[in-house]
């Protein structure tokens, strides 16, 4: 009876050791459709904010010219609105030779981080005192998908408040333009 009992605790034990190592991820990034990222240390999903409609999207492009492949723009554009007093929107983007390696995002006139949580809008810029990275691990022509880690930090135009998007990664079907 002592050996049934310590068999079952220790079946037990595995099942609930083997749920714990389950990737919350698994079936976005199965599908293609899978980004995440920490914004100032919270969570930031695709799934557990939802996406609406073409808010949130990842294009490439690449082109050739005079015979030589060039790896073109990059952009993701990603919306979290998990309700409607919420509604933040994140964009990375690399203009040009974009590499299967470690990239710098583009420093751009354009916001990089918006916020228009509880009636307020905060616009962040790319800070360019700090590293922002842009590491492609895998761009697939053939069957249209891009993968990626990423961070960086933004910072409002009057320089009073900043915001860090850390531990970013993405796998991603692309719209892909030739």
């Amino acid at each position: 009876m002592k050996t049934l009992k310590i068999i079952t605790a220790l079946f037990f034990v595995s099942v609930l050791l083997n749920s714990c190592e389950k990737d919350p991820y698994a079936e976005d990034k199965e599908n293609h459709t899978f980004f995440r990222c920490k914004v100032n240390g919270k969570e930031w999903h695709n799934e557990g904010y939802g996406f609406y409609g073409d808010l949130s999207t990842i294009s490439y492009n690449s082109y050739t010219f005079h015979n030589i492949e060039s790896r073109g723009a990059f952009a993701a554009s990603i919306t979290y609105r998990p309700n409607e007093s919420i509604h933040e929107h994140l964009s990375i983007s690399k203009f040009s030779n974009l590499k299967i390696e470690n990239n710098s995002i583009e420093n751009t006139t354009s916001p990089i981080f918006f916020d228009y949580t509880n009636d307020n809008f905060d616009e962040y810029y790319l800070d360019t005192l700090y590293h922002s990275n842009l590491y492609i691990i895998d761009i697939d022509s053939i069957i249209e998908l891009i993968k990626g880690e990423f961070e960086f930090r933004g910072i409002t135009k009057d320089g009073l408040k900043t915001i860090n998007i850390t531990d970013g990664e993405f796998d991603w079907k692309v719209y892909w333009y030739k």
